[in-house]
């Protein structure tokens, strides 16, 4: 039976960790230094927008869209022009 607390503690310190990372990393998103503008063609899916915003210097990792769909899976992905201003004071 202690064992099994014992290991149970350890798997919820784990995925303690694993949450506090994951919301720190997407807390750091990579601001680009200057105005950038980003265009998202009609039909992109996650992994194009991902990769389009990556490549444009807005976020460090695709996988942080991904967080931010399962996060929040009823946001809709919209084409269009974007413009990221730059990091914010």
């Amino acid at each position: 039976m202690r064992k099994l607390a014992r290991y149970a503690l350890i798997a919820f310190a784990a995925v303690l960790i694993a949450g506090m990372v994951t919301l720190w990393s997407l807390a750091q998103l990579c601001q680009p230094q200057g105005e950038t503008f980003v265009r998202i063609e009609h039909g992109s899916g996650t992994a194009s927008i991902a990769r389009t915003l990556k490549d444009a210097g807005v976020i460090q990792y695709e996988w942080q869209i991904y967080a931010i769909r399962v996060l929040n899976p009823s946001a809709k992905l919209q084409a269009g022009e974007y413009r990221f201003a730059g990091p914010t004071s």
